[in-house]
């Protein structure tokens, strides 16, 4: 997923997304959301964002992202398990 970028939400067709999901604490709460359809379900997950935090060493860094990919893998595996339609 190296090539993939994050993407604002008035680029997207909204009308095709299922599942929003927000990461961060501060995202949701700042974003104005555009009309949804009313079977769109929105999910807030307070993951920080490793980057914001104070990094001592690279390893401390890499260790950091690799907590928030294990939690990110942990709650979409989760997400799915409880969504019979994926």
């Amino acid at each position: 997923i190296s090539h993939q970028r994050p993407k604002s939400l008035s680029s997207l067709d909204l009308s095709r997304v299922d599942t929003l999901i927000f990461l961060g604490a501060q995202t949701a709460q700042n974003t104005d959301l555009p009309t949804l359809s009313k079977n769109t379900k929105v999910l807030h997950w307070p993951i920080q964002d490793p980057s914001e935090s104070p990094i001592e060493t690279p390893e401390d860094l890499l260790r950091k992202f690799r907590k928030v990919r294990d939690e990110i893998r942990k709650r979409v595996l989760d997400l799915r398990a409880s969504d019979q339609t994926w």
